[in-house]
């Protein structure tokens, strides 16, 4: 796998973060709500907060939205929308202390095989992978930065 170059800590003092009842919330600017905040969902935050600073529209983000595959009820974390209902990219996030391995990459690659966005993005919050599909070939070609979505 083809590491990406991302920093997205520096996006952490734009997470609004409070406690109640002992518990720590995030607000999630896309769902407009307060989410209990996880390991995964802080890298989840971190990741709309980029995306948000790179131009996104929060029109075009749709956070853990429930898909049936194989006759399964699966939840992705993140996908991006080029133009109203085409995916664009498909995002898996993990807990910062889970592995990046070909298990994870194997369920993200699995997820699209329904959802069929052209790129796909698997990050666990310090290493940042992408891909884009090649439906022809059924293969992920590594990309060696975060593609244009405004192309």
């Amino acid at each position: 796998m083809q590491r990406i170059d991302l920093n997205i800590l520096q996006y952490k003092d734009d997470i609004r973060i409070k406690v109640k009842h002992q518990r720590s919330w995030v607000f999630d600017p896309i769902r407009k709500k307060d989410i209990l905040l996880g390991p995964e969902q802080l890298v989840r935050q971190l990741i709309i907060q980029f995306l948000l600073d790179r131009g996104v529209s929060r029109t075009q983000i749709a956070v853990e939205k429930e898909f049936r595959w194989n006759r399964m009820r699966r939840r992705f974390d993140i996908m991006l929308f080029k133009h109203a209902e085409h995916p664009w990219m498909l995002i898996e996030c993990k807990a910062a202390k889970i592995p990046l391995n070909q298990i994870a990459l194997d369920q993200l690659i699995d997820y699209n095989i329904q959802l069929r966005a052209p790129y796909l993005y698997l990050t666990n919050g310090i290493d940042h992978y992408i891909w884009e599909m090649d439906f022809e070939t059924n293969e992920a070609i590594a990309l060696n930065s975060f593609p244009d979505i405004t192309t």
